[in-house]
């Protein structure tokens, strides 16, 4: 539901933007996407897309086209209030551009931390023992909830069966009444953690996303760990990962469990994908290269919009 900022949310920014001498408003979530309704036009107003949401919408009910309808008017009107849309990846760049006739798209990714373009690729990456395999993200987002049901029901019993030893760690913040549905002494819930890396290292990384849009920053997170990542198409989508090279794609549970079993017996594989991975991330998505990018767009955005005032 997209709602206007009440009452005090409204003082609030009308005070800072007369207090600040910002040169650009952004705004990064749904929810606030009207919020700059508010200010007076005097700076451009750009928004960040995260997420599509009729291309949530579109995967969570295949069917139902008059919500699909809806849902893309009102991303698109509201949207057209912004000088400059900002997108995660080229693939949702192209919807808005060439199935909703936007022309103010723009692709600036979202950076990962603590990993930079010159990060090494020589770094010996080992698995630990007893197996673990991990997945990273929480339940009030609905494609995690959805992706930890189906690892849970049809990916983890292949797992298992084929790898008697192994755990699953799912690592975020769960329901209990979910917990209780799936838990098990093999399938783990560790909640939040203190150090998402240390949790993650050694580990086989599990993404069996089936709903998304955007870019998928759990993926990243864990190669800055150092683990490779098997992930379904859809969740490795926007990222510039080469399958079998960066990345092992799976998209359904046997080519997750045949793929995990190989990939837990060579050891020598899983240390040079790695290392591949770590390389390709920290050339695209340090914060060095993503900023200097983000950098240029909102300069620009800026320039054309003063360009425009002026004429």
């Amino acid at each position: 539901m997209l709602l206007d900022p009440p009452p005090k949310v409204v003082r609030s920014l009308q005070r800072i933007a007369a207090d600040s001498n910002a040169d650009v408003v952004q705004v990064d979530y749904p929810w606030m996407v009207r919020f700059p309704r508010c200010l007076p036009r005097t700076t451009p107003r750009v928004f960040v897309v995260h997420e599509l949401q009729s291309s949530i919408i579109q995967q969570l009910y295949p069917g139902d086209a008059e919500m699909l309808r809806i849902a893309r008017r009102l991303e698109v009107e509201t949207l057209r209030e912004y000088d400059a849309v900002i997108t995660l990846c080229d693939e949702d760049a192209q919807v808005l551009t060439h199935e909703h006739g936007l022309q103010n798209v723009v692709v600036s990714p979202l950076a990962i931390q603590g990993i930079t373009a010159e990060s090494t690729s020589t770094e010996e990456f080992e698995l630990r023992t007893p197996l673990r395999f991990t997945f990273l993200g929480g339940h009030s987002h609905s494609p995690n909830a959805d992706a930890v049901r189906w690892l849970h029901t049809e990916i983890a019993p292949l797992i298992f069966q084929d790898m008697p030893d192994a755990i699953i760690r799912i690592v975020g913040s769960y329901p209990q009444s979910f917990q209780q549905d799936l838990a098990s002494d093999r399938f783990q819930f560790a909640g939040f953690v203190d150090d998402v890396d240390a949790e993650l290292r050694g580990s086989i990384f599990l993404c069996p996303l089936r709903i998304g849009s955007g870019m998928r920053i759990k993926i990243l997170d864990a190669i800055r760990a150092g683990v490779v990542v098997l992930s379904t198409t859809l969740g490795a989508r926007g990222l510039g990962l080469r399958d079998e090279q960066d990345v092992l794609l799976c998209d359904s549970a046997g080519a997750f469990a045949a793929k995990a079993k190989t990939l837990s017996a060579d050891a020598i594989r899983y240390s040079r994908i790695a290392q591949n991975a770590r390389r390709r991330v920290g050339e695209r998505f340090s914060a060095e290269v993503v900023g200097q990018v983000r950098h240029q767009l909102l300069n620009e955005v800026v320039e054309r919009f003063r360009q425009l005032q002026r004429a």
